[in-house]
């Protein structure tokens, strides 16, 4: 469903990513791994075309992905502080889509519904705590209906009991057929909802797995002494 291939972007002097192709099936959870500054959220960027990479290219479908049609959820929630959750969740639909305000209310209730958040609408972020931003993030990026879901460190911003209700809403993502690519250290979601886990290091994608394999016995050096710092 979702494709790159040979992609390649730079900053300036420093390569990013290195040729990295890396395919999504439909229903898939695939958890990218791997040290700071390995091109992971990068890569993320790139799939939902946030960044044109300089070479190589980004399929969904086997066409360019439209606006919308790859959700994509930061780490550092990025909602707009002077509107309401219910509101940020209509944005998209009311500026993307040009669906009435009636008519994207609606729908981003039902959102806010799906991610347990009904009865925050009327709030404020500031008046939310992380877990309950991050929610809200998740709903706005659902509420455009998008084919793939992109997730990128979800929950290193959050305190440790607000985790388990972001993992949540993803897992019941994941049961219910969603597309996903999430760049996370949350090892226990990966062992239970990965389809597979892939390590980047420099630029590459070095290892791919299913979780018990790359778990249990990964085949790069690389991999391993990096498992071992992270578990």
């Amino acid at each position: 469903m979702l494709r790159a291939e040979n992609v390649h972007k730079r900053y300036g002097d420093l390569e990013v990513l290195r040729g990295v192709t890396f395919d999504v099936d439909p229903g898939q959870v695939k958890v990218l791994i791997g040290p700071s500054g390995s091109g992971k959220s990068t890569l993320l960027r790139c799939l939902c075309l946030l960044e044109e990479p300089e070479a190589g290219a980004v399929t969904l479908e086997a066409r360019r992905p439209g606006p919308g049609e790859v959700g994509m959820v930061f780490q550092r929630f990025n909602l707009f502080q002077n509107m309401t959750a219910l509101e940020n969740v209509m944005s998209g639909l009311v500026t993307v889509r040009g669906l009435s305000k009636s008519d994207a209310r609606g729908q981003a209730m039902e959102f806010l519904n799906r991610v347990g958040l009904a009865e925050k609408a009327a709030q404020y972020p500031e008046e939310l705590s992380g877990g309950q931003q991050q929610r809200v993030a998740i709903a706005r990026a659902l509420v455009m209906q998008p084919k793939a879901m992109l997730f990128d460190e979800p929950t290193s911003a959050l305190d440790v009991e607000l985790v388990r209700e972001v993992l949540d809403v993803m897992e019941s993502l994941a049961q219910d057929g969603m597309t996903m690519v999430v760049v996370s250290h949350e090892l226990r979601f990966a062992h239970s909802v990965a389809s597979s886990v892939l390590m980047m290091d420099e630029g590459r994608i070095i290892e791919e797995a299913p979780p018990g394999e790359f778990f249990s016995s990964p085949k790069q050096e690389r991999t391993k002494r990096f498992l071992s710092l992270v578990e």
